[in-house]
């Protein structure tokens, strides 16, 4: 069955590029189909099974194919509705608990994108336009594995996404242009459903383009107890989740805060005025991104600003056109804790198992936040460099092969995102990962 429906999607994908047009809407459908290969070379992630085991994962394959298939209808060349549906088959890692270590085949159908999108006034030099629904946006095209912390990043924890795929984001975007370069965009969105409101000013030319961006992450709550977890105190250990102010009295962290990101790029080729015949149009780029991951200090677990601020900067090489691509970023990023995105507002307490201690997750916890760095050990202290090189070449104008080498956040891939516990813990923690794509 789910063979079939990847194989249904694969021919479908085969017929793109076809358009009708009935009157003043135009019908559209497109595809795409990727393969790729992942090996692990190093990491000392372990699993719950085996607590002491930090080689299982050296030397690891994963392998995924996916195919994905894209209508879309305009009418009037002013309102857009687009609907994308993928499926994804994958050879990942094992469950947590098999001791045998077997690779997992999965297979996944899953929604892509559904979204409208309007513009407003003469849609030959629309000022304004505005989308609604469930959609990609990428603010950050240079970067191709770190970075785009607007929507890649948590607060509390303070958790970073890596990785080529797009943040997917559900609501809706205003979008207005003002003097050719300047862009105001303005998001209401709702991770985790409760909601977000995200104001990002952008200023593009020729030779560079500036991002500066504020985001209100889940000020608005829709399940009360998702983002304040007093109202599980009956469920939960109070002693994970907050900590006790002058008075004695339990404050609760909370999965709400504010969030700043900066961005800048540069592109030499303009700057210098050289002869871009020689060169592809992403060669000679150099950009850097920085954000901060909650603005307000609480005890314990956010107690320094200097724990909460991701910087990365990145150069794309030039290769005289043998690549379209050739790039190498870095971050650095000083959070001690091992961050994801998980239900709790706190970093997991089980960051250390990598280093075959024999300490229980009852040891781990702690009482009060004043020693929450008590058992920082290796992995909090060396984690705090992630580096990329990835290289990208396209033949014709459907074909590409993608190449990768890095030490980033890597996370499984699954259903078209990644799986919440990140399993590199240092920069000499690794992997490479080979991408084939074709677009029809």
């Amino acid at each position: 069955m789910r063979t079939g429906v990847l194989a249904a999607v694969m021919c479908v994908g085969f017929s793109a590029g076809v358009a009708t047009a009935e009157g003043d809407v135009t019908f559209d459908i497109s595809g795409s189909f990727s393969a790729d290969i992942t090996q692990i070379v190093n990491s000392s992630n372990v699993r719950g099974v085996e607590p002491a085991n930090s080689d299982w994962l050296d030397g690891y394959l994963l392998q995924t194919v996916d195919a994905k298939i894209v209508m879309a209808a305009t009418a009037r060349e002013k309102l857009k509705g687009s609907f994308a549906l993928a499926n994804e088959v994958s050879f990942g890692l094992p469950d947590d608990n098999d001791v045998a270590a077997l690779r997992k085949r999965g297979s996944t159908t899953f929604l892509e994108s559904a979204y409208l999108s309007y513009l407003c006034g003469d849609p030959q030099d629309s000022r304004a336009d505005l989308t609604l629904g469930y959609f990609s946006y990428n603010y950050y095209p240079d970067s191709r594995v770190l970075g785009g912390y607007l929507f890649k990043t948590g607060i509390h924890p303070g958790y970073i996404i890596s990785g080529n795929i797009d943040p997917k984001l559900r609501g809706l975007l205003f979008h207005a242009r003002m003097r050719e370069f300047l862009h105001h965009n303005i998001f209401v969105t709702t991770p985790e459903n409760d909601l977000s409101l995200t104001y990002l000013f952008r200023a593009v030319a020729e030779s560079f383009s500036l991002d500066a961006a504020f985001m209100a992450h889940r000020v608005v709550p829709y399940f009360e107890g998702k983002t304040d977890l007093a109202k599980e105190e009956a469920n939960q250990s109070p002693l994970l989740h907050g900590y006790r102010d002058e008075d004695g009295t339990r404050i609760w962290y909370k999965k709400s805060g504010f969030k700043l990101v900066g961005r800048l790029t540069l592109d030499f080729k303009k700057m210098l005025g050289l002869n871009e015949e020689r060169f592809s149009s992403q060669a000679m780029r150099l950009y850097a991104e920085a954000a901060l991951l909650g603005i307000k200090n609480y005890p314990g677990y956010y107690e320094r600003i200097s724990e909460r601020v991701p910087v990365m900067a990145g150069v794309s090489i030039p290769t005289l056109k043998l690549l379209d691509v050739l790039a190498f970023e870095i971050e650095y990023y000083g959070s001690p804790f091992y961050n994801n995105p998980i239900d709790e507002p706190k970093p997991l307490y089980l960051f250390e198992y990598s280093q075959g201690t024999d300490l229980a997750p009852s040891n781990m916890i702690h009482p009060d936040t004043s020693d929450v760095r008590a058992l920082i050990g290796e992995h909090g202290k060396g984690d705090n460099i992630r580096w990329a090189v990835y290289a990208e070449r396209t033949f014709g104008k459907s074909f590409s092969v993608g190449l990768r080498v890095a030490s980033d956040h890597w996370r499984e891939r699954s259903a078209g995102w990644y799986e919440p516990l990140e399993m590199l813990h240092g920069p000499d923690e690794w992997y490479w990962y080979l991408n084939f794509t074709a677009r029809l």
